[in-house]
This record gives structure tokens, C-alpha cells and sequence, in this order.
């Protein structure tokens, strides 16, 4: 890994992440500013739950007991910025190839 996440590790299909990828200026690089930009714009305690789980690779139960939380919370947690983020990169890449 490079510290970053991949589209695999964050549970979005690849159907969902690409639907997009045949407009012009929407290239997997623009994806990738995006999720870092987005990962940055998160509630901290969502961004905390993500930064520790792809890029330090901590498994759930692992993340749990660092966090202090069960792995049943930490994996909704997971699952609703992943949802956050998909969000945000729609967002992004829609006003970027808009012009706005």
C-alpha cells in the first residue's frame, strides 16, 4: 500500500467508483485528489476510524480496541464514511467537470 486508499480496501465496488470515468478530466488521478480531499473534509471521528484502518491497516477488532469502541460500531462507522466519501467524490468530480 502506499498509504492511501484504494477502491478494493474501501469496499466500493469497481461498477460504482468508475460509473463516471468515461467523461473528459475525470481520470483516476482527479478520483484520487478527491478522496484525499474528501477524507480531509470528514468528521474527525470518521476520518480517525478510516485513517487507522488504510493506511496504519488495522483490522476492525484491532481498530476497536484502540478506539475504544466495539467492532460492531467501528464497521458502521467504516461503512457511513465510505458513504460520505462517495458522496464527496461525486461532488467534486461533478462541479470540477461542470466548471464550477
Amino acid at each position: 500500500g502506499h498509504g492511501i486508499l484504494c477502491r478494493s480496501e474501501m469496499g466500493v465496488g469497481d461498477r460504482e467508483f468508475d460509473r463516471r470515468k468515461e467523461l473528459p478530466g475525470d481520470t483516476f488521478d482527479d478520483k484520487l485528489v478527491a478522496l484525499r480531499e474528501c477524507i480531509g473534509k470528514l468528521p474527525e471521528n470518521y476520518r480517525d476510524t478510516v485513517l487507522l484502518r488504510y493506511e496504519k491497516g488495522l483490522k476492525p477488532a484491532e481498530l476497536a480496541a484502540t478506539i475504544s469502541r466495539n467492532a460492531e460500531t467501528v464497521k458502521k462507522r467504516l461503512h457511513r464514511a465510505k458513504t460520505m466519501l462517495l458522496h464527496c467524490i461525486r461532488r467534486k468530480l461533478t462541479t470540477e467537470l461542470s466548471g464550477a
